[in-house]
C-alpha cells in the first residue's frame, strides 16, 4: 500500500512539473461556481498593494486558472522568521517583485488566459533569478525544504515555476532541496527528481497515459 501511494504522489508531482497550457486553453476556461472573471481579476489586482499576499488572493479562484500563487506566498510568510537575514530579504522583496511585475503586466495580457498564466510564471521565475534564490537555497536549506512541500491542489504550474527555478542552481543547492525533500516525502521523491531533472512531458492519448519520454515539452 505504501508503495502504491509512493507511486501516486509521484504521478501527481510530476504531472504539476510538467503542466502547460495548449494552445486550446487560450481562452478562459468555464466558470466554476463563484469563480472571478478576468475581468474581476485585474480589477483586484489594479486595488491591491505589493506587499503580502493580497495580489496572489486576485488569482485565486479564476475562470483562467491561476491557483497557487497565493499558497506559495503563505508559505514563504509562514516561515520566513526561520531564514537567515539574506533570506528573509529575498522573501520580502521576491514576494513584493513578483507581485509588482503581474499588477504591470495584468492589462497587457489578461485578453488571454494562456498568455496571461504564462506572463505570471515568467514574471515569477525572473524575480527569483534576479534575487539570487540559489544562494537563499544553499545557505536556508531547512528553510526552503518547508516552502517547498506538495501543493494542495494540481496542476500547479507556479510550484512547478518554483521547483525549476531551484534545479537550475549549482549541484551543492539542487542536492540541498532534494535531501530535504526526500526527508519530508520519502525516496520516491529522487525518481521525481530525475524527471523534473530532464523536463518530461506526461500526456495522455485517449484516456491511456504514455511514457514521459513520448513528448518532452518546455515550461515556458
Amino acid at each position: 500500500m505504501l508503495a502504491r501511494s509512493g507511486l501516486v504522489l509521484l504521478f501527481v508531482l510530476a504531472t504539476a512539473a510538467c503542466f502547460e497550457v495548449g494552445p486550446e486553453e487560450a481562452a478562459p476556461r468555464r466558470a466554476r461556481f463563484s469563480a472571478n472573471s478576468p475581468n474581476d481579476v485585474a480589477k483586484c489586482l489594479n486595488g491591491a498593494v505589493a506587499v503580502g499576499c493580497g495580489v496572489f488572493a486576485c488569482l485565486e479562484n479564476s475562470t483562467c486558472d491561476t491557483d497557487g500563487m497565493h499558497d506559495i506566498c503563505q508559505l514563504f510568510l509562514h516561515t520566513a522568521a526561520t531564514f537567515n537575514t539574506q533570506g528573509k530579504t529575498f522573501v520580502k522583496e521576491s514576494l513584493r517583485c513578483i507581485a509588482q511585475g503581474i499588477t504591470s503586466k495584468v492589462f497587457q495580457t489578461i485578453r488571454r488566459c494562456n498568455v496571461f498564466q504564462r506572463m505570471i510564471a515568467e514574471v515569477q521565475e525572473e524575480c527569483y533569478n534576479s534575487l539570487d534564490i540559489c544562494t537563499v537555497a544553499r545557505t536556508n536549506p531547512d528553510a526552503i525544504g518547508e516552502v517547498v512541500q506538495v501543493p494542495a491542489h494540481f496542476p500547479n504550474r507556479y510550484y512547478s515555476t518554483l521547483l525549476q527555478s531551484l534545479l537550475a542552481c549549482d549541484e551543492q543547492t539542487v542536492a540541498a532541496v532534494r535531501a530535504g525533500l526526500i526527508s519530508r516525502l520519502g525516496p520516491d521523491m529522487e525518481t521525481f527528481f530525475l524527471l523534473l531533472q530532464n523536463k518530461p512531458c506526461i500526456t495522455y492519448r485517449n484516456d491511456y497515459l504514455l511514457p514521459p519520454n513520448v513528448l518532452d515539452c518546455d515550461l515556458r
